[in-house]
């Protein structure tokens, strides 16, 4: 338990640096997230913070982590277990992810080569690692689903998990790709994933 703070206490005060860091970085950018407005808005001292947060890259990927939790929530709620797995409905469904990540503004940021870079700058191998392992771990009952149906090639699940996880990490070198064929890409990357890990009948 943090110092001097009850559970409820701590918890609401979590929440509200949460809460209010996610809403100065989607209308203000990551710049303009700072410690001392974070703890001015939530009506704590920046010595409180600290015992929170111990950065604001810290901080920061929490956000992120927390938005994608809610947007996989949101889309794993659309019927992926209920129908067979097809190429189209794959490549639909990453396509539908994709676009949703990309106008996410916090994903968006995130997703910012330049801000990706601050970002994770602070944090420690262990939690990226943890970070990537609960995005395979969030995908192994569609996989489980997929395998049973028998839809899946057999290309083991951790590299799957990676390739699906590639498709959004593709935002992180769109100035490289180059703006005029970057969707074109995406949708070239996403097509050519389907092909590759789905086993069509007939």
């Amino acid at each position: 338990m943090v110092r001097g703070f009850s559970e409820e206490e701590r918890s609401r005060i979590h929440s509200q640096i949460l809460d209010a860091a996610r809403t100065t970085l989607a209308a203000e950018g990551y710049m303009k997230v700072t410690i001392r407005s974070l703890a001015q808005a939530v009506g704590i001292s920046v010595g409180t913070f600290y015992l929170f947060f111990a950065s604001k890259e810290e901080l920061l990927f929490a956000v992120l982590e927390r938005e994608e939790q809610v947007l996989k929530q949101q889309l794993f709620s659309e019927g992926l277990l209920k129908e067979p797995l097809t190429r189209r409905s794959l490549a639909d469904f990453l396509q539908k992810a994709f676009t949703l990540a990309h106008q996410n503004p916090i994903i968006r940021q995130a997703v910012n080569a330049q801000v990706y870079q601050k970002m994770t700058a602070g944090i420690s191998p262990e939690t990226m690692a943890a970070h990537a392992a609960q995005d395979q771990m969030d995908l192994t009952p569609l996989l489980k689903h997929w395998r049973h149906q028998g839809r899946l090639t057999s290309v083991d699940d951790a590299v799957l998990s990676g390739a699906l996880r590639a498709v959004f990490l593709l935002s992180l070198h769109e100035d490289v790709i180059g703006a005029p064929v970057f969707e074109d890409v995406v949708s070239f990357w996403i097509n050519a994933l389907a092909a590759a890990v789905v086993v069509e009948e007939g």
